[in-house]
């Protein structure tokens, strides 16, 4: 009977599948010998997707729960009873009392730190409508050193907006001069921030400062609703 032949080609197709077969023939005899191993990292995987996904699951939740509650603080500070409805409660001061009441649940309960963050920023409003202005400005002063970008800028300029009204100009041209460094993608009322520390700044004396505060607002700002007012600044100053 005459040998089959095979071209160059179909030889070297037919060595690879017989080494893929190889292959699988070894690895199935290892998987035989090692099953106990095999069988134990099999649930080690299914235990970490396991844990992946329960975490992941939990920290959804989490965050839904927190936004729930942090929700349900902010419907109480903006209640009002609809034309000829009876008020929940028996007067405004009531209704902040709840409200406070509700913010500092919701930051006792490990919510996540954008709302606790939010949490405390409202409940900062609200100490300063109950006229306890050493509360609102604690809770302003741990948010200003924790918080970041945008809402650093809006905690910082209601911190030195405090500040102002206690007189105490120079902490507040400080708390306004540390956001003179932030990135410009964060910059959003950098420029109201800027104009209210200028202002503060001439009636400090400072007036080299100021020049450099409004001059920033003119030149960096140039089509910012501010920008009017600091050129007519900077036009007082020099004369």
């Amino acid at each position: 009977m005459a040998q089959k032949k095979y071209s160059h080609k179909r030889m070297k197709q037919m060595m690879k599948e017989d080494e893929f077969a190889s292959s699988v023939d070894k690895g199935i005899s290892w998987i035989k010998e090692n099953r106990s191993l095999v069988i134990i990292a099999a649930a080690v995987l299914i235990v970490v997707t396991g844990v992946y996904v329960f975490t992941n699951s939990f920290v959804d939740s989490k965050r839904d729960r927190s936004e729930q509650a942090l929700a349900k603080a902010i419907d109480i500070v903006y209640y009002e009873p609809a034309p000829g409805e009876t008020s929940r409660y028996e007067n405004k001061e009531a209704q902040l009392n709840a409200a406070l009441t509700e913010l500092d649940h919701v930051m006792d309960s490990s919510p996540t730190a954008s709302v606790a963050e939010r949490a405390q920023y409202y409940r900062s409003d609200i100490h300063m409508q109950m006229d306890k202005a050493d509360l609102a400005l604690e809770d302003l002063r741990q948010l200003n050193e924790s918080s970041t970008g945008v809402f650093n800028v809006l905690v910082a300029i209601k911190y030195a907006g405090l500040l102002e009204e206690r007189g105490e100009l120079q902490q507040a041209v400080d708390v306004l001069s540390k956001l003179e460094d932030m990135p410009l993608k964060d910059a959003l009322l950098l420029d109201f921030a800027l104009l209210k520390k200028g202002e503060m700044q001439l009636r400090l004396g400072e007036t080299e400062s100021a020049r450099l505060a409004f001059t920033r607002i003119v030149e960096e700002f140039p089509e910012s609703v501010y920008a009017t007012r600091a050129q007519d600044e900077l036009d007082k100053i020099n004369g």
